[in-house]
């Protein structure tokens, strides 16, 4: 009897050391070398339908800042194991034709693994079993990836001219985007109260071996992003904690 309540004990203590580590916050990444310079810009293009008008004169006023680079940095959780896993991100953009991102989920802050995920000069790589490099389905889901995180460099979507928006309706609009099919599209939702952008859905390739897309949505609610597939329970979420535009992204991008 006392073996059985000291291994109680321990699988007790196990699992709420195990609990406290899971809801500790990330340690968060070292400064990322440079700072946003002033940018040069261009004037808010008239004729965009009225809730894509709306969002941009809320976010960024009459002038477009034009970005080449991007590096945004978050924290928030995902789902690994079975388990809802704190994790710190770093993505970085080549606006509007690469990116680099590194996910490192943690226990007790600290990081136990990097995931990369990238998508460079059109070739995506997903740290992830059974996701070949290269192949045509993936690049076409990382395509579809690189424009959605554009979000939060959204003057990409106006000085980027392969890029067109279309309207549907007052709190709704059709995003196309170019695509290594030709192009893409996602229904982007307006917040009624705020202007700024609530979702963006699309279809998108989900495995290699998938024979059709699949609904992927990401939201934005409470400040934090979420991103749900068909319409299962949000499997990743990250609040940004800062950007930095136009800073020197040739080490991840270029890969020296």
């Amino acid at each position: 009897m006392k073996a059985v309540v000291i291994i109680l004990c321990i699988a007790l203590f196990v699992v709420a050391v195990g609990y406290w580590g899971l809801h500790v916050a990330p340690r968060p990444f070292a400064a990322y070398p440079g700072a946003t310079p002033e940018m040069e810009s261009i004037p808010l293009p008239a004729g965009l339908p009225a809730p894509v008008e709306r969002f941009y004169r809320t976010v960024l006023g009459d002038r477009v800042p034009v970005v080449e680079t991007a590096v945004i940095t978050a924290h928030g959780h995902m789902r690994m194991f079975g388990l809802w896993l704190p994790h710190r991100m770093r993505v970085i953009h080549q606006a509007g034709q690469d990116y680099y991102t590194i996910i490192q989920p943690t226990f007790f802050g600290y990081p136990v693994v990097t995931l990369k995920d990238t998508y460079l000069k059109g070739v995506a790589h997903v740290d992830q079993p059974g996701f070949p490099d290269n192949h045509p389905k993936m690049n076409s889901a990382s395509n579809l990836a690189l424009w959605a995180e554009s979000v939060d460099l959204p003057s990409i979507y106006l000085t980027d001219t392969r890029v067109r928006w279309e309207p549907i309706d007052e709190t709704h609009a059709r995003l196309v985007v170019p695509s290594p099919e030709g192009s893409d599209a996602f229904t982007v939702t307006f917040d009624e109260k705020t202007g700024r952008v609530a979702a963006m859905e699309a279809l998108r390739w989900r495995n290699p071996g998938d024979t059709e897309k699949s609904r992927w949505r990401t939201d934005a609610r409470d400040g934090k992003g979420q991103v749900t597939w068909n319409d299962e329970a949000p499997w990743f979420d990250m609040q940004v904690d800062q950007v930095l535009y136009n800073v020197d992204v040739s080490q991840y991008i270029e890969g020296r």
